[in-house]
This record gives C-alpha cells, sequence and structure tokens, in this order.
C-alpha cells in the first residue's frame, strides 16, 4: 500500500492490478493499472506518477490515465522483482529483485542509471 497525494492509496495484488483507492468516497477503486504480472510494490513517484513492480518489469503509470504505463522497464531484473523506492527528490527510482540485484531508475528519461549487485542474495525488501 502507498499513500498518494494525501486522499488516495494505491494497492497491488497478485491479480496482475494496482489500485488507486479514493479514500474520500469510500467507495471502489477510482482507478486500475493492468501491470500484466502479480503485482509485488506499488509506489507513488511524486506529482501524478506511481510505479509498479511485478514479474520481471517495472512501470511508470499516470495516475490520473492509468490506461497505459508512461514507460515500462522490460525485464528490468532477471528473476522477480518485487522491491520498490523512490529517492527523497523523486527523481529516482530503485527497484530491488530476486536476482539479487538493485537498480536506480531516472524518472526523467527512464534510463537505468545505477546496478549493483547483492552477492548471493535475494533482495526482498527496500
Amino acid at each position: 500500500v502507498a499513500s498518494f497525494q494525501g486522499t488516495l492509496v494505491a494497492s497491488c495484488g497478485y491479480d496482475g492490478l494496482a489500485r488507486l483507492w479514493d479514500l474520500r468516497t469510500g467507495g471502489g477503486a477510482a482507478r486500475t493499472f493492468a501491470h500484466g504480472f502479480k503485482v509485488e510494490a506499488v509506489v507513488a513517484c511524486g506529482g501524478d506518477r506511481l510505479a509498479t513492480a511485478g514479474g520481471r518489469d517495472v512501470c511508470v503509470w499516470d495516475a490520473l490515465d492509468g490506461k497505459a504505463p508512461i514507460h515500462r522497464f522490460r525485464d528490468a531484473h532477471a528473476r522477480a522483482c518485487g522491491a520498490l523506492c523512490v529517492d527523497a527528490e523523486r527523481q529516482r527510482l530503485v527497484s530491488a529483485g530476486l536476482d539479487g540485484l538493485v537498480k536506480v531508475h531516472s524518472l526523467a528519461d527512464h534510463a537505468t542509471v545505477v546496478k549493483a549487485a547483492a552477492r548471493y542474495a535475494r533482495v526482498v525488501q527496500l
């Protein structure tokens, strides 16, 4: 679960979807994002963006639209990617997975700027 813009909460699940819930209405999901794989993590990226991780992919979404990802880091990890976080300036998205890699992606140009390996370890939380 990730807090988003104070009144919205994002959730994710093994149904391959991330959902954005409006806490003011208390009703159903305000937006649904079809990631395509079991979604292991969701994080608010600042502005109107959120990111999802599942399978080997990481997606960045426009939270107001949600029809298709702004960018999909295809095969960002060799094994399941299950952890995400964003830096304090909301400029970099960090992903980690069972392949033991931690990757830093630019939210400005969607380039992978850093790749680090956790030797002999699976990274499941950031």
